[in-house]
């Protein structure tokens, strides 16, 4: 039997809703949504939590019935999360983290996604600065995320943290679905418009290129646009010609996650915890 087969009954085609008319705006256009299917009892029936990561980022872990395949829980802390299942029904791109699951249990609300193996700041520019083409690629992949965003869910919030890449070369957003609790008083510092591209801009191009040549004219215009709620000028301008497949970048990946891993010198049982013992030793 495949692995994966406990998985695929999980998951469900998207469905048209039809007459069912969305009353939050009469101009809104009716959208092809998934049928989201809730879990009501603990994601630890399912999945094998492994390690908790840093910097509130929820937990590592795969399903039981698949487990070489990880993913990352997180508990949703939205006020409203009928509405919050709503918009997660909308959600649905290739430049989108996926949604594997949704749990509901003990009052809190767990959302499963797809492990995204570094962020964009891992990959460590200051060391090893950046090509043209790369940064072209990048900007393009993430523009992608913005502009679907933008037309789905526009009063979204991200960050830089939420750039994430794969070993595979994909680029994606984690989508913020109030993962922060009330209590820590978060508050995202950038809305999705040209404002979040500026700010990866400086990061991207503040330690020159690894060649050591100077930046190029297109390079230099492209970094100048200034910030706004608009992304057209960056979407149609000439240094985005750069930009290559996104695989083209699995060196770099694979490269930052080998550096990652050499600063953890941690023992199996402080990385994946005492539940993977439990788990290896139950029948």
């Amino acid at each position: 039997m495949d692995p994966n087969s406990g998985l695929s009954i999980r998951r469900t085609k998207p469905i048209d809703f039809g007459s069912v008319h969305d009353t939050a705006s009469s101009t809104r256009p009716w959208k092809l949504k998934r049928l989201l299917r809730i879990e009501f009892k603990s994601p630890k029936e399912d999945y094998l939590f492994l390690q908790e990561l840093q910097s509130n980022q929820g937990n590592l872990a795969c399903h039981r019935k698949a487990i070489f395949r990880l993913a990352v829980i997180r508990e949703s802390f939205s006020p409203r999360p009928l509405h919050l299942l709503e918009e997660l029904s909308l959600i649905q791109h290739p430049n989108i983290a996926e949604i594997l699951d949704i749990y509901f249990y003990d009052g809190r609300l767990s959302i499963v996604t797809e492990h995204l193996d570094v962020c964009l700041l891992d990959l460590d520019f200051s060391r090893l600065p950046p090509e043209e083409w790369e940064i072209a690629t990048i900007i393009a992949e993430i523009i992608k995320a913005m502009t679907y965003l933008l037309s789905t869910l526009p009063a979204s919030e991200i960050s830089i943290e939420s750039v994430r890449l794969s070993l595979q070369g994909d680029v994606k957003l984690v989508h913020d679905m109030h993962y922060q609790s009330s209590q820590d008083d978060y508050t995202p510092s950038h809305q999705y418009n040209s404002e979040f591209l500026v700010e990866m801009l400086e990061i991207l191009m503040s330690y020159g290129t690894s060649s050591g040549r100077c930046w190029s004219p297109e390079a230099i215009e492209f970094s100048s646009i200034p910030a706004s709620d608009s992304l057209f000028l960056f979407k149609n301008h000439v240094f985005l010609t750069k930009a290559v497949s996104s695989s083209k970048l699995v060196p770099r990946i694979r490269l930052a996650t080998q550096i990652l891993c050499c600063h953890s010198q941690r023992q199996p049982e402080e990385l994946y915890g005492s539940e993977v013992h439990s788990f290896v030793q139950s029948p």
